[in-house]
């Protein structure tokens, strides 16, 4: 699977009742170029930071998807997972934006106590605080 969040799109898609898998395979052509594409724009310095490729089955004119040998899927329901999947990466996305602001916080303070640390008295490395940020920046 692409991603920790991948599980979690998943398992929202499952909630609203569809047959939904993850897989590793977009297809070929468009849809791999696609995905492929989503994965190269998260790992770019100014990319977003979270990108889901969402395979949807054809529909066939009466508003089922086409599945050989399963059940049809309607209309409503891809409609459905599909906003269960929305909802969850609007959520994913607020957390990290969380994330981000609390690390940004942390830096600063970290930045105010090495200035004051050189300025007025030398003290351990900044490295071994307890409350800096481990994420990536």
């Amino acid at each position: 699977m692409f991603g920790p969040h991948t599980a979690k799109l998943l398992r929202a898609a499952l909630g609203t009742g569809i047959d939904a898998r993850a897989s590793r395979d977009a297809g070929s052509y468009l849809c791999n170029y696609l995905s492929w594409r989503a994965i190269e724009a998260v790992d770019a310095d100014d990319g977003p930071r979270l990108a889901a490729f969402v395979h949807i089955p054809p529909l066939a004119r009466g508003g089922a998807a086409r599945r050989k040998g399963l059940s049809r899927i309607t209309l409503e329901e891809l409609v459905d997972a599909g906003e269960a999947m929305l909802l969850e990466m609007v959520r994913l996305a607020r957390g990290q934006q969380r994330e981000q602001r609390a690390c940004t916080r942390i830096r600063m303070r970290l930045a105010s106590c090495a200035t004051d640390r050189t300025v007025e008295r030398p003290g351990p490395s900044l490295r071994s605080r307890s409350d800096r940020c481990t994420h990536q920046h």
